[in-house]
């Protein structure tokens, strides 16, 4: 998702280490930083990413009983595939019909 290595040693260092860096940058608000600048910016992109990044953060919680199964990460994954089809479906929808009316423009939303 961030298309950074797990460390990244010519960083400084309080940003070497991905997963803590995220972690932060997360806690900041500030979530939209992390992403890959690579990662196309639609609506359905944008809401599957937050989903994998908030289950991400969820698994590098620090106890073991704060971190989901495998089985609830299966289930939240399999969620998020679903409502992401449903989502890139409407966008389609919604840039087919901007087209027929004459105009055509790619929707994003940040």
């Amino acid at each position: 998702m961030t298309g950074r290595r797990p460390i990244e040693p010519k960083r400084e260092i309080k940003e070497r280490l991905t997963a803590k860096w995220a972690i932060k940058k997360f806690a900041e608000g500030n979530a939209i930083v992390i992403l890959d600048p690579k990662l196309e910016r639609t609506a359905a992109n944008n809401l599957a990413l937050e989903k994998i990044l908030e289950l991400a953060l969820q698994c590098l919680a620090p106890g073991r009983q704060s971190r989901p199964s495998m089985r609830k990460c299966a289930e939240v994954l399999w969620s998020i595939r679903k409502d992401y089809k449903e989502q890139s479906t409407s966008d389609f929808c919604y840039l087919i019909s901007s087209k027929s009316q004459g105009s055509f423009s790619v929707i994003t939303e940040e």
